[in-house]
């Protein structure tokens, strides 16, 4: 009989979960992290330069810095809001109104002329925006997205961070000397009682 290995075994279960979340998004530096400045001054050339040329050139460096944030970020799910259709967020699963991420995004707005243009208008057009058919909560599946039977789904599920140290064995203990009493311990199959044996049962 092959021996017990628990460390194998956690070994293995911390392999798998590590491959789980082996995913290119993960793998992306704009990914789970908060959106880039919106103020101007960081995307100038030099801090001093006002030249209208200069704003514009940091207006759309802005903005494409915002656009790319928005690709890695977010996804447009077609099932939100009952088939209406919404964005979802891939970081947390959070869903939304196309209205809502745009005014969350209007601070990167860029002018063409008389008219504006919002970092959402480019992000819903764009051939990389990510499109989530389904959501599951998924332990046996990638995360956040994975496909299956063609369909790419927004994986809910997120595995518990269990600390790795300290804590005590001795409340577990009391709980499970509660749940499953030791009669051998107390003695109480000898000619004493418990609350499930009567008094002398087990000395014959």
């Amino acid at each position: 009989m092959t021996a017990f290995d628990g460390e194998a075994i956690s070994r293995a279960d911390r392999e798998f979960l590590a491959k789980l979340g082996d995913h290119p998004l993960m793998r992306n530096p704009l990914y789970s992290v908060p959106p880039p400045s919106a103020l101007l001054s960081d995307y100038l050339a030099a801090p001093a330069s006002t030249s209208s040329a200069a704003i514009v050139a940091a207006e759309n460096a802005r903005f494409t810095a915002a656009l790319n944030w928005t690709l890695v970020n977010y996804a447009f799910c077609k099932s939100a809001f009952m088939g209406k259709g919404g964005v979802i967020s891939l970081v947390d699963g959070e869903m939304g109104s196309l209205g809502s991420l745009d005014v969350f995004m209007r601070l990167y707005a860029v002018k063409d002329g008389h008219k504006t243009i919002s970092v959402v208008d480019r992000w819903i057009e764009h051939s990389l925006r990510v499109h989530v058919d389904k959501i599951q909560t998924r332990p046996d599946r990638p995360r956040p997205t994975f496909e299956e039977e063609g369909l790419h789904i927004y994986n809910r599920y997120w595995p518990p961070a269990h600390p790795t140290s300290g804590g005590e064995i001795e409340t577990f203990e009391a709980f499970f000397a509660r749940l499953i009493p030791d009669d051998t311990r107390s003695g109480s199959g000898c000619g004493t009682t418990s609350p499930t044996r009567p008094a002398g049962r087990g000395c014959r």
